[in-house]
């Protein structure tokens, strides 16, 4: 279990790098894969309002709405808080990508019921292509989390390839 996350049961950020790192080292030829890196929105007020148990409880119907998102090849890890990685396997293109950031979006953002109280959430998404936005893992979940952070300031409860001409000096985003 070093290798999964306690409350989801996904893989976590450690082994999500494993698997990438690996992923990237074969090559694969022509194959590419998006990296998706998910941020949910309002999660920290529901934090605050409903109480950290709350928020825990929440994680788990998320979770459970983002597999049912994924093709049988897809996978998700959880990085830690409110962040998670989704890797979508042979992405010929763009569309196909964004299919499923599109699917993402629409799951979080219909409303949860966690212990008999309403909760709205979103979830805003950024996408990196591998190998054509980084050869190693780090690079391509550091183009990810700066789409993410374009999502993020472009209104939330979106998606976001990550572009060259974007600034590589982005601050993580966090919350």
């Amino acid at each position: 279990m070093a290798g999964h996350d306690p409350l989801t049961g996904l893989p976590n950020r450690t082994l999500l790098r494993e698997r990438l790192e690996k992923k990237l080292a074969l090559g694969n030829g022509n194959k590419r894969s998006a990296l998706l890196c998910l941020d949910l929105d309002h999660f920290r007020h529901a934090n605050d309002t409903l109480g950290h148990a709350v928020g825990d409880l929440l994680l788990k119907p998320v979770t459970d709405r983002l597999k049912t998102c994924l093709g049988e090849s897809d996978s998700i890890a959880r990085l830690g808080g409110d962040e998670f990685i989704v890797i979508q396997e042979e992405v010929q293109t763009k569309e196909r990508a964004a299919a499923l950031a599109q699917r993402l979006v629409n799951a979080i953002g219909e409303t949860f019921v966690v212990e008999g109280q309403p909760v709205q959430i979103g979830v805003s998404i950024g996408i990196a292509i591998a190998p054509d936005d980084g050869e190693t893992a780090d690079a391509v979940l550091k183009n990810a989390d700066t789409a993410l952070y374009k999502a993020k300031t472009d209104g939330r409860g979106t998606y976001c390839f990550f572009e060259p001409a974007m600034d590589a000096g982005i601050p993580k985003l966090t919350g």
